[in-house]
C-alpha cells in the first residue's frame, strides 16, 4: 500500500534497465533467428490464447459453476499471457534461449492486448474496456525500445560482451525481482 505507492514511480525505469541489460547480452543474428521460428511463435500463442483460456473455462466452471466473481478472476488469469520481463528473466536462470523468450514475451505482449478483450467477451459475455494504445506505447517504451537501443550499441561499440555477460545477467535478475518484490507489496501489483 505505502509502499507499494511509494515505489511504483520507479517500476517502469527499473523494466527498461533490466530490458536493456538483457538485450546488451543478445547478439543480433539470435534474435533474427528466434523471430524466424514459426512453429514456436505459433505454438506460445495458441498455447498461452487457445489452450489456457479452454483450461481456464474448464476449471472455472468446475470449481465456481455458481461464484461469477471467482469465475470472472479465473478467466482474467486464464486470457492474459505470462509477464513479460520474469519470464525472460527466468529462462536466464535457466539457462534457457533468452532471445527467444525476449521475442515471445513481446509477441504474446502485443497479442494479449487484442485477443485478451476477445477471450473475456466470449466466456463472461462481458466487455472489458482495455487502454490499448497506452498498453501499446509502455510496451515500446519500456520492453521494445531499451532492446533496439542495445542492439544499435552492440553494433557500433565493439567488444567483447561475454566478459559482459555475467555481471548484465546478476544485474538483470536483481532488476527484475527487485520489480517483482515491488510489485507484491502493493494490493494489485504492476502486470509486469
Amino acid at each position: 500500500s505505502f509502499i507499494g505507492g511509494s515505489i511504483k514511480p520507479f517500476t517502469k525505469p527499473l523494466i527498461f534497465s533490466a530490458m536493456f541489460v538483457m538485450g546488451i547480452r543478445q547478439d543480433f543474428s539470435s534474435f533474427l533467428s528466434s523471430i524466424k521460428d514459426f512453429k514456436s511463435i505459433f505454438f506460445c500463442l495458441a498455447s498461452s490464447f487457445i489452450l489456457m483460456p479452454i483450461l481456464g473455462y474448464v476449471i472455472g466452471k468446475l470449481f465456481f459453476p455458481t461464484d461469477f466473481l471467482m469465475f470472472t478472476g479465473v478467466m482474467i488469469s486464464s486470457a492474459v499471457s505470462t509477464t513479460m520481463v520474469s519470464a525472460i528473466v527466468w529462462t536466464g536462470i535457466t539457462k534457457g534461449n533468452e532471445s527467444m523468450a525476449m521475442v515471445l514475451s513481446i509477441i504474446t505482449s502485443i497479442a494479449c492486448v487484442f485477443a485478451a478483450p476477445f477471450i473475456l467477451y466470449v466466456s463472461l459475455k462481458a466487455t472489458i474496456a482495455i487502454p490499448v494504445g497506452k498498453m501499446i506505447q509502455d510496451l515500446f517504451v519500456i520492453i521494445i525500445f531499451p532492446v533496439i537501443i542495445s542492439q544499435i550499441i552492440r553494433h557500433f561499440l565493439r567488444m567483447d560482451y561475454g566478459k559482459l555477460s555475467k555481471v548484465s545477467k546478476i544485474l538483470g535478475q536483481v532488476i527484475i525481482l527487485s520489480v517483482i518484490l515491488m510489485a507484491t507489496s502493493t494490493p494489485t501489483g504492476f502486470g509486469y
